[in-house]
């Protein structure tokens, strides 16, 4: 995918890149070339990487304890995650898929069905916070998390030839899930909280890369390289 800017023509990396990886092409109907030039107007990649930079910094401020008082998770959580986090992904996975990035589109769906679940696991009306014990909050956490680190890890190896700040991106979702997965399962104060930084480090990344792809000759005078 590309765009004009000022008669120069910049290649979107992160969109093109991102689905080489799978080893496919999807090729694209010679008869459809308006259908696809509409599509690529509708390109909600960089708002999708916005909904999990958010996501990601509440949710590891929340566990590093230290800006974020214990137990004030569920309120400030559940907003985020519905409207920032799922929404977003959800809405970057259907532009993706639309455009025939498959690798792109099933990433982003996986991970707005992570902050759907986080929703209604952390929604006080479901029940599950007030039902079960802290002890059993936190095993069922560890589950969460450690279900998660699967599709991340075989994510991560479609990354290979990606730019080096998308293969740091998913290294960082594995660092976090694992980490606040085993800091949860044994009751280790410490590994949830680098599991926490592991989170925040994550969300810096995505607004890095968001704003990367979203900044134009037009609008600024700045430019994120890719790396």
């Amino acid at each position: 995918m590309s765009t004009k800017n000022d008669g120069v023509e910049y290649v979107d990396i992160v969109a093109v890149e991102v689905d080489s990886l799978s080893g496919t092409t999807q090729p694209k109907a010679p008869s459809a070339n308006a259908a696809a030039a509409g599509k690529c107007k509708c390109n909600f990649l960089p708002l999708a990487f916005q909904g999990l930079a958010v996501c990601s910094i509440v949710i590891g401020f929340s566990n590093i304890n230290n800006i974020v008082p214990v137990g004030t998770l569920p309120q400030m959580a559940t907003g985020v995650c519905v409207g920032s986090g799922f929404l977003f992904l959800l809405l970057g996975a259907f532009s993706e898929l639309l455009q025939g990035n498959l690798f792109t589109g099933t990433l982003l769906g996986t991970y707005s069905g992570y902050y759907l679940a986080y929703f209604v696991m952390l929604l006080p009306s479901s029940g599950f916070m007030s039902s079960m014990t802290p002890r059993e909050i936190q095993l069922s956490a560890a589950v969460f998390d450690f279900v998660y680190v699967v599709p991340t890890f075989f994510f991560f190896l479609g990354t290979f030839k990606q730019p080096w700040l998308v293969r740091f991106l998913m290294f960082q979702v594995i660092g976090d899930c694992f980490l606040s997965g085993c800091g949860n399962a044994l009751d280790n104060g410490p590994l949830i909280v680098a599991g926490g930084w592991f989170c925040i480090t994550l969300g810096v990344t995505a607004w890095y890369i968001s704003f990367s792809m979203i900044y134009a000759a037009e609008d600024t005078f700045i430019k994120f390289p890719i790396i």
